[in-house]
């Protein structure tokens, strides 16, 4: 599936929860930063996936600490790398996949992330404070 194909599917939500894997999220993430300024892309990337996530009768998943934390850090890796394509990017960071323990567990303590406060509105990074 092209880029374009992607963003198409996801926007019109015709892209399944089967095929929305954490790599399709990250891969939908890196293109709009590289289609847009840092701003728009992280307010595109969070309306879009709430809207994706009611469109499917999860509205109660978006969570917006994780949206844009990861937002934020592809950003950061982009500017590192300068990756052309999504699969460079990924090969030049596998760390962005990881599960156990989960990625976001470098920047945020368990309580943090599990919280209503996160889930609804964005916070800083709190590991380490």
């Amino acid at each position: 599936m092209t880029d374009d194909e992607l963003i198409e599917a996801f926007e019109s939500h015709r892209l399944t929860r089967e095929a929305f894997t954490h790599e399709a999220h990250l891969r939908v993430g890196w293109i709009y930063l590289q289609r847009l300024p840092l701003g728009e892309a992280c307010d595109t990337m969070a309306r879009e996936l709430l809207a994706w996530d009611v469109a499917f009768g999860l509205g109660d998943r978006y969570h917006e600490t994780v949206t844009w934390a990861f937002m934020f850090i592809i950003h950061e890796k982009q500017l590192a790398c300068g990756a052309k394509t999504f699969d460079a990017f990924l090969e030049t960071n596998p760390d962005l996949m990881r599960k156990s323990p989960p990625f976001l567990a470098g920047y945020y303590k368990d309580a943090t992330l599990e919280s209503e406060l996160a889930r609804k509105n964005f916070l800083l990074p709190d590991v380490g404070r």
